[in-house]
């Protein structure tokens, strides 16, 4: 005789937001460690650990605390800690009902394993450095040369390129040129704030590496500070918004392109006044 698990049918647990979110701070900073990660988390090292390695589980408590360290949307909180219940109420009813909220929640924020393959192409930058650069006068359609031209190995390239084509974002013109199929890609509104966070994170890198990398007539690195009214960051993050396409259709209309370049704007508080919002981007 077999019983049936209890556990529902799913893409991911609740220890893949914590494996991710790891794995994003590593490859921000290769010196992270799961020690520090713990340290961050305000959990024993061991205890992490275990969790992980699907030894223990934690609490609802708990669940709602990470999900605040985690710095998750509130969606993605409510996804996090019905995992959590799903899998470790001692309530059959409660464990039943997380259950559903799990399919419901995450059914809405798109946590599929497709999904979650096409969140990659948004949050990690090379896509949209593979996407440009067909664009420019001596593009090559091999993974050797663009490789080269990005500073990456071939076989990032190479799995780049394969998610690129599964989405459609990528194809080939009948002189077998690479071509990009779209002009707009932008991430969705259901798009994970963790993997946003690590796009922004990898632009941020890229651009200090720059500055000891490119001549100044190359660049343009400048930066302002000013005191503002709180109530008008919706209207500053609309002006930036506006600044961005205009600027974006006035360069990219030129035909005659030879480099990708990445335009980064950062708008962000230096002091440390408690924030009203009730999402954490």
């Amino acid at each position: 005789m077999t019983t049936k698990s209890t556990r529902p049918e799913r893409d991911i647990s609740y220890r893949t937001y914590l494996q991710q979110e790891f794995n994003s701070r590593c490859q921000r900073n290769p010196n992270y460690s799961l020690r520090a990660f713990a340290r961050d988390l305000d959990m024993w090292p061991s205890k992490l650990s275990e969790v992980l390695n699907e030894k223990c589980g934690i609490s609802s408590g708990t669940a709602k605390t990470l999900s605040k360290r985690l710095r998750l949307s509130p969606d993605e909180s409510a996804h996090f800690m019905a995992l959590v219940e799903s899998e470790h109420s001692r309530s059959p009813a409660r464990k039943r009902a997380a259950i559903e909220k799990v399919k419901v929640v995450g059914a809405a924020l798109g946590f599929s394993e497709l999904d979650l393959e096409r969140f990659k192409v948004i949050s990690d930058w090379i896509h949209f450095a593979i996407l440009e650069l067909c664009d420019v006068v001596d593009f090559q359609s091999n993974e050797k040369w663009i490789a080269t031209r990005l500073g990456v190995s071939a076989g990032e390239v190479k799995e780049a390129v394969a998610r690129l084509r599964t989405f459609g974002l990528l194809a080939t013109d009948s002189n077998g040129r690479w071509v990009q199929t779209t002009t707009d890609l932008a991430a969705p509104e259901f798009f994970p704030s963790r993997e946003k966070r690590n796009h922004h994170a990898q632009i941020l890198n890229k651009s200090m590496a720059a500055i000891d990398r490119f001549a100044s007539h190359e660049r343009d690195f400048s930066s302002m500070t000013m005191a503002i009214a709180s109530e008008q960051m919706e209207e500053a993050r609309t002006a930036i918004r506006t600044f961005r396409r205009s600027f974006t259709r006035r360069f990219q209309a030129n035909k005659n392109k030879d480099r990708v370049f990445s335009l980064a704007i950062q708008f962000f508080p230096l002091d440390d006044k408690p924030r009203k919002s009730k999402e954490i981007k």
